[in-house]
């Protein structure tokens, strides 16, 4: 069986991702040369945090309140209480407050934090805190508000809420649920079959998500249940408390804002002509304070002007001093954007690892060299355990027609030309390969004369004929499916493969909810993939369930 994909191999994989897992002597540069393999990477970076002067008893502080109203056990108590200590590090990772804890990889995130804590507590004898960060305050409500199922017919299910909220940038995390969570509760449990792990985790689930919860709260309980015997705390950004401990930082942004874009734009241009595409490209960088301020309920961007600061799209206008003064007064108002978010994460804790996934980790290339900015170590970025779930159903089907893994990544259409019986596709009733050759040969003759008249038309030529290839093998994939309709059956069981591993043409983990899962193994699924995490080979792993 095969266990291992690498990532060179798979859909959407940042090339920066893959360098930094593969070639990493390529590209340490943009990551301040801590490699998350080599022990000195760890240690140098734990004398350098150790050093850092932390508010460590006030973000406590918040933890505790924090954890303790979403009903935390002792053994996460006990970790805030150990951050308190100057000698504690943490392993953070978060993620955005999706519904049900969507997508699957949240719970991989939160797996790879914990075991890396673990990991480095038995290594070097140092106290370790796994942390999860939610990310409360996006205003992109169309990334959290739904999730995915598989249905009794293997069908892959997209449930959403209805959107009732008023238009505008509102934070997700502070709205609440309403009565459209019930409506989709109540669709769900009919696509849920009885198991004898569903009762209690329904009975938690209606708890936890219900109209009078926010996506934070619900969110927030929800984690904290599911990971009440590992110790993760959970932390919700957005708390006034931990915006005014992040006044120096912020006020600092404000201060030194053009060295600031100046240092990223001198960045994304080194990155592109290293020819790596930029995962975070922000609008009017130049004028970007890289931080957000809230007016009324809503996030609008705090732009630089001739005449001090303004949010994008209003006419309040702020002079420095005003806008020092605002924070001073009212530091819940500044919400870091994406570039700031890791500064403002790392400005609160002792972070030694940040776990991240493959566009997170191709964006930290672009963050390194603020940190020297901000006088903060950057954490080792690690990369967070990727996997493809195989349930014993879908394990029968390629095993019967033979297929590995790696060969559903060529697509359906090869996938079904694979399996099908030779004389089942005549192929004199086939155009395509007769209409391929007379378009080769076509092309060859164009190809010369453009050689001898302009060799620069060469590449234009061979750009055309890859999207007219592309279309071309769409159309033939059509034609094909059309003369195997009398194969329902077999068909039927590669859709069954698909829709299981590559729902919507996207790995598993990127699309499927954890709920899928628990809800047909219960909570040991947990312990199950925490199992699976290792930190001797970084690949894409598929796990097959018994």
């Amino acid at each position: 069986m095969e266990y291992f994909i690498t990532y060179n191999n798979l859909p959407r994989i940042p090339r920066l991702f893959a360098d930094y897992i593969y070639n990493f002597p390529k590209v340490k540069h943009y990551y301040g040369g801590n490699r998350y393999l080599i022990d000195s990477s760890w240690e140098n970076l734990y004398e350098s945090i150790s050093s850092k002067g932390l508010t460590r008893k006030e973000v406590a502080r918040v933890l505790q309140e924090q954890n303790k109203k979403w009903g935390a056990k002792q053994k996460v108590l006990d970790n805030i209480a150990h951050l308190e200590m100057e000698d504690t590090v943490a392993v953070v990772s978060g993620q955005q407050v999706g519904l049900l804890l969507n997508p699957l990889y949240t719970l991989y995130k939160a797996l790879t934090a914990i075991k890396l804590a673990a990991e480095l507590r038995e290594r070097f004898k140092w106290r370790v805190v796994p942390i999860f960060w939610m990310e409360a305050e996006d205003h992109d409500l169309s990334e959290v508000n739904s999730l995915s199922f598989i249905d009794s017919q293997n069908r892959p299910v997209r449930l959403a809420l209805e959107n009732p909220f008023r238009e505008g940038k509102r934070s997700v995390g502070e709205l609440h649920l309403g009565e459209q969570i019930e409506l989709l509760l109540k669709r769900l449990n009919t696509l849920v079959p009885e198991t004898e792990f569903k009762p209690e985790l329904w009975k938690k689930m209606v708890t936890f998500y219900n109209s009078e919860e926010t996506f934070s709260s619900s969110f927030a309980r929800l984690m904290t249940h599911l990971f009440r015997g590992y110790g993760l705390v959970i932390v919700d950004p957005s708390n006034e408390k931990l915006k005014a401990l992040a006044r120096p930082l912020f006020a600092r942004v404000i201060d030194n804002f053009a060295e600031l874009t100046n240092i990223l734009a001198n960045r994304n241009k080194e990155l592109l002509q290293a020819g790596y595409p930029l995962q975070v490209n922000l609008q009017d960088l130049s004028h970007n304070t890289c931080l957000f301020i809230n007016i009324e309920g809503e996030k609008y961007s705090l732009l630089k002007n001739n005449d001090g600061f303004s949010p994008r799209g209003r006419e309040e206008a702020y002079s420095r001093e005003e806008l020092l003064l605002l924070l001073e007064k009212s530091p819940e108002q500044f919400i870091p954007n994406v570039v700031l978010r890791p500064l403002f994460q790392d400005s609160l804790f002792p972070t030694i690892a940040y776990v991240a996934g493959p566009s997170e980790v191709a964006y930290f290339a672009q963050l390194q060299p603020l940190y020297p900015l901000f006088e903060l170590p950057m954490p080792v970025i690690f990369p967070r355990s990727s996997f493809t779930v195989v349930e014993q159903k879908v394990k029968r089907v390629l095993d019967r027609f033979g297929l590995s893994f790696s060969h559903l990544l060529a697509g359906r259409a090869q996938v079904i030309e694979k399996i099908m019986p030779p004389a089942e596709v005549n192929p004199q009733e086939d155009p395509f390969p007769t209409v391929y050759q007379k378009m080769e040969a076509i092309l060859n003759e164009l190809r010369t004369h453009l050689q001898q008249t302009d060799p620069t038309l060469v590449g234009a030529l061979e750009k055309s004929w890859q999207k007219i290839s592309y279309q071309l093998n769409h159309l033939a994939g059509r034609y094909r499916r059309a003369l195997l309709q009398r194969h329902k059956i077999l068909l039927h069981q590669i859709d069954k493969v698909f829709n299981n591993l590559f729902p919507y043409d996207q790995l598993q983990e990127r699309t499927i909810n954890p709920f899928y899962y628990l809800f047909r193994y219960g909570e040991s699924f947990l312990q199950l993939i925490y199992e699976e995490i290792g930190f001797k080979r970084f690949d894409h792993k598929i796990v097959y369930l018994g």
